[in-house]
């Protein structure tokens, strides 16, 4: 992911479980960040669903390299903005049934 770069709200339909490696992360990439640039979040956006937090809540993952993230391909998520000339490298999948 390049400067800039972020995914919109979405699911994987036809997948089980989805999930996320992170190979590289920048190190302007932080764990106190507010805006969370470059993370990983769970939960329909604020832009596309209008619901309050007490109804659908957001969740936000800390992108560090090593651990692998899986969740079920039905949660919505995103990536936030990265904000880094720098660029963030994962590796995201789909565990689709056979």
């Amino acid at each position: 992911m390049n400067e800039g770069s972020h995914q919109t709200a979405h699911i994987h339909p036809s997948a089980w479980l989805s999930g996320v490696y992170y190979v590289a992360v920048p190190s302007d990439v932080r764990r106190n960040d507010p805006e969370h640039n470059g993370w990983l979040e769970f939960g329909p956006s604020d832009d596309k669903w209008h619901r309050p937090e007490t109804v659908m809540p957001q969740r936000q993952i800390f992108p560090k390299p090593g651990p692998l993230v899986t969740f079920a391909s039905y949660f919505w998520h995103r990536t936030r903005p990265l904000r880094s000339a720098k660029p963030r490298i994962s590796f995201a999948f789909d565990m689709i049934p056979l």
